[in-house]
């Protein structure tokens, strides 16, 4: 458990794990995982206000605002101010994601963030990982196949126990492979996402917050070495 409160904001490209690490370091440091993607999902299917604004924008093919995201990201914050079980702040995951969302939240002073912590991993490995998924089409449930032992980098596949049965729910059906973890939109995620990474990690920088993660391993080693840096953060 950690021994202060806790405002931190986890930053990488898609598919290092952002999301596996904010969740497990939470659980962890008994803070809370904040994803927006998450929150924003929850709104729409809740049918709130900010879900049907939400909602409406997207059918348009129109980006959400960031001023409605930080609406929605702080009145979750306030709710959680009452959480007696989860007592050490936050870990922000997915928002700010560019420059100007981060310089307009840390100008605004509405969601305060004391550091950030940069996951990083070679782009060809995040590749390959994120090609290499495979889900149950009945459960959901994600496997992946990739086995890879590069660059001082080793992370063993997920695959189900018993051959052609899925783990969580039985299905014998094949596993397939979901759009967005097609090879193609997988290369343009990573595009898009470095090229609006380096301004935004070059303010939290000159702010002087920001702190480099390696992930070269699965979550059995890193995620203490992750908690190690945490801990260590003044």
């Amino acid at each position: 458990m950690s021994k202060h409160f806790l405002r931190l904001l986890f930053v990488g490209a898609p598919g290092v794990g952002k999301g596996t690490y904010s969740g497990r370091a939470a659980a962890a440091l008994s803070c809370h995982a904040i994803s927006s993607g998450d929150l924003l999902r929850k709104e729409v299917a809740d049918g709130t206000e900010i879900g049907q604004q939400v909602k409406s924008l997207i059918e348009k093919g129109v980006f959400v605002p960031d001023e409605l995201i930080t609406r929605m990201v702080v009145q979750h914050l306030e709710k959680l101010r009452t959480d007696a079980t989860r007592p050490n702040g936050y870990i922000l995951d997915g928002y700010p994601r560019n420059f100007n969302q981060a310089a307009t939240l840390w100008s605004s002073g509405e969601i305060r963030i004391d550091h950030v912590i940069n996951l990083t991993q070679p782009r060809n490995v995040i590749i390959k990982k994120m090609s290499s998924r495979r889900s149950c089409p009945d459960c959901g449930f994600v496997y992946n196949l990739a086995a890879i032992d590069e660059g001082g980098i080793k992370m063993d596949p997920l695959v189900p126990k018993v051959e052609g049965v899925c783990d969580k729910c039985g299905s014998t059906k094949p596993l397939v492979t979901r759009q967005d973890d097609e090879l193609e939109v997988v290369t343009k995620r990573q595009d898009e996402y470095f090229a609006v990474a380096e301004p935004l990690l070059q303010f939290y920088k000159g702010k002087g917050v920001l702190h480099e993660f390696a992930v070269l391993g699965g979550t059995k080693v890193y995620l203490p070495k992750l908690l190690d840096l945490i801990h260590k953060l003044p």
